[in-house]
């Protein structure tokens, strides 16, 4: 969903104030927004059941909304299709509470690989690159149990 409202930030200037496509974008960022914050307060318990049950039905009837504006602008069509195309897909996490809305933690993770990548010019080869990403695999979840990933390599290569 931060696709959703990055896109629609970014787009959004191409567009006249006041015009259908303007407010569409608009209206997707506001649906990112909102969308977000009913899965923290729900992850925080702060919300009541009717609270709950407002929001969901809220976050679906706008997302409905949203596939069907009628728009012009080729950008605001592109965004309409990807949104319709994965209709499905955007609102797995008010189904499920252990799904995020956006992918920050994945790319969370991914980030200290891609600046080391970056640092060192890259892999030499697809069997260094695949090292690499078993390594860093190794090092990530260990660390997540609690443990040094130092300490792990020593007992296997021992």
């Amino acid at each position: 969903m931060a696709y959703l409202a990055r896109t629609a930030c970014d787009w959004q200037k191409l567009t006249k104030e006041g015009t259908l496509d303007f407010t569409f974008f608009r209206y997707v960022r506001e649906h990112v927004r909102r969308a977000c914050a009913f899965h923290r307060e729900r992850a925080a318990g702060t919300l009541s059941d009717e609270q709950l049950q407002s929001e969901e039905s809220w976050i679906q009837e706008q997302l409905s909304y949203l596939s069907q504006f009628k728009l012009a602008h080729p950008k605001a069509i592109t965004l309409q299709r990807r949104i319709n195309r994965h209709y499905t897909e955007w609102l797995i996490f008010v189904d499920d509470r252990h799904v995020s809305p956006t992918n920050n933690l994945a790319e969370r993770a991914l980030r200290p690989l891609v600046v080391l990548r970056k640092i060192t010019l890259g892999h030499r080869s697809a069997t260094g690159a695949s090292t690499m990403a078993k390594l860093m695999t190794v090092a990530k979840r260990v660390r997540r149990h609690g443990h040094r990933a130092s300490d792990i390599y020593f007992e296997l290569l021992s």
